[in-house]
């Protein structure tokens, strides 16, 4: 069908903002975004335009600074008895990754650590 050129009560003439074209008003709609276009090529505003964000808090709750290390004794350095002799026990004190003994002077290594452990 060609242009309508004829009078018409009420009516006139829109140019659609998406084609071009000349179209009688009551054949043409405004979208959301204010543009007056023609009933053909009309869009609904996109449903995803709705869609409000959750929030996502990632608080832990009571949250509370690290304890100091714990200590052992009255020392700085942990001890720990050895009761491999019914008679005598004998201390050890861990200095530096190394085993020794607090009442000998010898330094107790892995290979000359006692057995029974």
């Amino acid at each position: 069908m060609g242009r309508e050129n004829f009078y018409k009560p009420g009516s006139f003439y829109r140019i659609c903002d998406r084609t071009g074209f000349a179209i009688r008003s009551e054949r043409t709609r405004m979208e959301w975004n204010n543009l007056i276009v023609s009933d053909r090529v009309w869009e609904a505003r996109q449903p995803q335009d709705f869609v409000k964000g959750v929030n996502d808090s990632q608080n832990v709750p009571y949250a509370r600074p690290r304890s100091p290390n714990p200590t052992v004794g009255t020392s700085l350095a942990p001890q720990f008895q050895s009761f491999n002799n019914p008679g005598a026990s004998s201390q050890f004190e861990v200095q530096n990754g190394q085993i020794m003994v607090v009442k000998a002077a010898s330094v107790v290594t892995a290979a000359n650590f006692p057995k029974g452990f």
